[in-house]
């Protein structure tokens, strides 16, 4: 009696979880349809493009779902075979999302230490340069109507939201500091320490940064000024040859 009634609970199992799995099927595709879709390209890691119409990211989901239509069939995609993605909005501005690493970086008396992670996000870009780009990277992502900038969404309010740099020889964003939405809560020590670490390339600019010349509020002058080192850098090469 209990071999058969093991045997009964068994199949009852099978079929709740077959309807389970239905039921999320069912669940993700009603979502898909319901959400918006913008003109994309999207460049997949083997050098493959598409060209058509996806929603928009999101670090809780593994996939992208693309149409090659705006009203086609759905299609998905996994995000780790995904290199970019170029959205088109309604106003004509582009929103790039890059699929990589993310990396730490200090500097210690020993050198430069870092570390990578092995799980690949999804990172909008907020800034770039043709020498250096600054990316978010946050749980999900949405477009305001208003004025198509990305918001950044996090599960709960102690959730935060990182930002990195990244070279266009470079794999992995650097992360540099988190902002909870309010304020940046990475110390200033620690912030600064990023920064001389990342910047060695450039004496000049980390000088002006140990000399507290830039803060947290003021970024994008960092990548500014560093943009600016490397563009005469390359013109004094070229005026050498």
């Amino acid at each position: 009696m209990p071999i058969f009634s093991t045997a009964r609970n068994q199949l009852i199992l099978i079929v709740i979880m077959k309807k389970i799995i239905t039921l999320l099927f069912l669940f993700f595709a009603v979502i898909a349809n319901a959400a918006k879709y913008y003109e994309a390209k999207i460049e997949f890691n083997n050098g493959d493009v598409k060209k058509g119409y996806a929603i928009l990211p999101s670090n809780y989901d593994r996939v992208i779902y693309f149409r090659e239509t705006e009203k086609g069939k759905n299609e998905r995609y996994n995000s780790n075979l995904i290199d970019k993605i170029t959205y088109y909005t309604d106003s004509g501005n582009e929103v790039i999302f890059i699929r990589t690493n993310l990396r730490g970086i200090r500097k210690s008396k020993k050198g430069i230490k870092e570390k990578v992670k092995k799980k690949k996000q999804w990172h909008v870009m907020a800034f770039s340069s043709d020498y250096i780009s600054m990316y978010y990277l946050g749980h999900g992502y949405d477009i305001d109507e208003n004025n198509n900038r990305i918001i950044k969404k996090a599960n709960n309010d102690l959730s935060l939201i990182l930002l990195s740099l990244k070279r266009p020889n470079e794999k992995p964003v650097t992360v540099i500091t988190a902002d909870s939405g309010t304020r940046f809560v990475v110390s200033e020590k620690s912030y600064l320490n990023s920064l001389i670490a990342y910047f060695e390339d450039v004496p000049e600019l980390v000088e002006r940064i140990e000399n507290n010349e830039f803060r947290g509020g003021y970024f994008k002058q960092i990548l500014e000024a560093y943009t600016e080192y490397k563009k005469k850098t390359e013109e004094a090469g070229a005026v050498q040859e």
